[in-house]
């Protein structure tokens, strides 16, 4: 089985992106199951990050993709449910760009469903003390540009969007948090896709050499 994991760059209020440095950390993870894990840090780009996503998958072909982001709000990891196919940000990419109400794919469909029973892993999650929660909203800014565009890619591959977006909140010493947010530990943040990632491969069959 053949997992595909990104995280991004940094963009505005984000001068260092945690979520590159920890999809690279899970990488000994697949000496314990029979899965070859890809990791990949996306531009923070609306004109190129959905592009690259896309062309990504197309020659690599990966079973799952896991994509990780920031809501830097948040107090809790947010499995996002939906992939939204629509752009819209108040703020600017890393590039400097603002876009308003668009389409990602002018043709495509209007949102994608993760296929996973998220609230089963929900509970995986908060089984060992990683507060987390199901959410139905990803988003309009880059994060959920990446998640609509592998789960569109995928389907047109395998038929099926096999595709999850983990917005985690930030990591407490690498960022200024805002006022609202609760720090994670990066040995938690680690732990949380470790955890998930098991909880694709026991869905895929796969079990731990």
């Amino acid at each position: 089985m053949k997992i595909t994991l990104f995280g991004f760059g940094a963009f505005p209020g984000i001068p260092v992106n945690f979520t590159g440095q920890l999809v690279h950390d899970v990488s000994s993870f697949s000496n314990s199951y029979p899965v070859s894990l890809e990791s990949f840090v996306l531009p923070v780009v609306f004109e190129t990050c959905g592009q690259f996503v896309r062309s990504y998958i197309e020659t690599s072909s990966p079973d799952f993709v896991i994509i990780a982001g920031i809501k830097r709000k948040s107090t809790e990891i947010n499995l996002e449910r939906v992939a939204l196919n629509i752009l819209h940000s108040y703020g600017t990419d890393a590039s400097g760009k603002i876009i308003r109400d668009c389409f990602i794919s002018p043709k495509g469909k209007e949102a994608f469903f993760c296929p996973l029973d998220l609230s089963a892993l929900e509970s995986v999650l908060t089984a060992n003390n990683i507060p987390s929660r199901v959410t139905f909203h990803s988003g309009t800014y880059v994060c959920n540009q990446a998640y609509y565009s592998a789960c569109s890619i995928m389907h047109e591959k395998t038929g099926s969007p096999s595709a999850l977006l983990v917005h985690y909140p930030m990591v407490a010493d690498e960022n200024p948090l805002p006022v609202s947010a609760t720090g994670m530990r990066h040995s938690d943040a680690v732990c949380a896709l470790r955890l998930i990632i098991q909880f694709v491969c026991a869905v895929y069959g796969i079990q731990e050499a």
